[in-house]
């Protein structure tokens, strides 16, 4: 309990000083693109042409030189409101993708293409879509709040809702999967060549007849599809029978099962091309449940090469893709879309490589 003394004093302790008022500063005006035009001695509009990177408009290399310069030394930063304004979209870049099972592999991709879009002046975002609503209430939301330099469809798309993205102002569009009648699947042809280099291989390797491992997760058949077909076309090209096609599980007794019936065709299965590495893992754990191992009763070639790919047991051969190289490729695809106003596709030959271990 206090006392009296305590008390007394507590009630003469005085106020505690109210917190000193500082007069704020006043902003610094922000610099402007005429202030750049005055530095560069240039006209406003072309400071415009120069930091738009406007397609169609002939500026000298020293004037582009000059006035980037100015803008560095002033620290100008141009307003992405203003800007969207007077072109009609923003400097975006928007990457469409599906409920896919994100892995390491497309993980990899896209960690390398936001560097390889900021270099070229474009922000990458990308944006989760239900199957099939790249033209649906889903996206049209998004088209209302943003408008984007340019869209890349990782997934497929028909030509309906590719109308509906244009018929909004997006007039760069790049697909990177599609069954529409465009032909413009960009990485499709990335996974036919990693189809055909996996039949090459066990081609080599002596094998004439190959069964294919298809994923059983449906929200893959984007990927699977042009790997398929370019197993398909690789066996054609070195008079093969067609690939024994049969879905493969990661999980439960499916790949014991695929196993068994690659074995028991006339002629028997070989070698197997899988979708990918967990494919493949599933197929060699069914091997060890029916006391086969790889190569010597089947061959197996997996997709990706995933950090477990070399502890396996066998270490599984595998197929993999630059994929620093293919984002730099797709990047400069889609920024020539945007600048010149037309599509030049991509070149995305020769990104595939062979990684042989002890599986073949």
């Amino acid at each position: 309990m206090e006392d009296s003394e305590t008390r007394s004093s507590r009630a003469a302790a005085p106020p505690a000083p109210a917190p000193a008022l500082t007069p704020s500063k006043v902003p610094a005006r922000k610099v402007t693109a005429k202030d750049v035009a005055r530095a560069a001695g240039v006209s406003a509009t072309t400071v415009s042409y120069v930091l738009n990177n406007r397609a169609h408009q002939s500026i000298p290399e020293s004037t582009r030189r000059r006035v980037l310069e100015a803008a560095g030394r002033l620290g100008y930063a141009p307003s992405a409101a203003a800007r969207a304004l007077a072109t009609g979209r923003s400097n975006l870049v928007l990457g469409l993708v599906s409920d896919w099972p994100v892995g390491d592999n497309m993980g990899q991709l896209f960690r390398r293409l936001t560097p390889a879009f900021a270099a070229r002046g474009h922000p990458f975002v990308t944006h989760t879509t239900d199957p099939g609503d790249h033209g649906g209430a889903g996206t049209d939301l998004l088209w209302r709040s943003i408008t984007p330099a340019a869209v890349v469809v990782f997934d497929d798309i028909d030509d309906a809702q590719l109308a509906a993205m244009h018929a909004v102002g997006i007039q760069a569009t790049v697909l990177a999967f599609t069954a529409s009648g465009t032909g413009r699947g960009e990485l499709e042809r990335v996974d036919r060549e990693v189809g055909q280099l996996q039949v090459q291989h066990l081609v080599a390797r002596g094998h004439r007849q190959l069964g294919y491992a298809w994923p059983d997760d449906p929200r893959l058949e984007a990927f699977a599809r042009p790997r398929l077909a370019g197993v398909e076309l690789a066996c054609r090209q070195a008079d093969l029978p067609a690939p024994d096609v049969r879905t493969v599980a990661v999980r439960g007794d499916d790949a014991r099962a695929a196993v068994a019936a690659w074995r028991e065709t006339a002629p028997a299965v070989t070698g197997v091309c899988a979708y990918n590495d967990a494919t493949a893992f599933a197929i060699l754990r069914g091997m060890r449940r029916l006391e086969l191992s790889a190569p010597i009763d089947l061959a197996v070639i997996g997709v990706d090469d995933v950090p477990t790919s070399a502890l396996a047991e066998p270490p599984l051969t595998t197929v993999n893709y630059d994929r620093s190289e293919l984002a730099e490729r797709l990047a400069t695809a889609v920024d020539s879309a945007i600048t010149t106003g037309s599509y030049t596709s991509a070149v995305f030959d020769g990104l595939v490589t062979l990684i042989e271990r002890s599986t073949t």
